[in-house]
């Protein structure tokens, strides 16, 4: 599944593929932003102003960040959570 496009909102799943979403200037985490791959990655491309609450977990694969995030409590192998900017509501990938 892929996706492009400037986002309040976004709620994406997939049971058995790749996501990949791309979150255009001016977009903002209104209200939570979910995105689920049961068996696929996940990629999402977010502007330098995004705010969020980072909430991202995987069961065998990893995480990487290209954009600075400030981590509350430890980094796990397969976990991250932090905040985005300035925050805001979750993005829970």
């Amino acid at each position: 599944m892929t996706v492009r496009g400037r986002f309040d909102v976004l709620d994406l799943r997939t049971g058995d593929g790749s996501i990949t979403a791309t979150a255009e200037a001016d977009s903002k985490v209104e209200w939570a932003w979910s995105l689920h791959s049961g068996d696929g990655s996940v990629t999402l491309r977010v502007p330098e102003t995004l705010g969020a609450e980072l909430d991202a977990q995987t069961s065998d694969g990893s995480i990487s960040l290209d954009k600075p995030a400030s981590v509350k409590g430890t980094i796990r192998e397969h976990a991250v959570r932090g905040t985005l900017g300035a925050g805001g509501p979750p993005l829970k990938i």
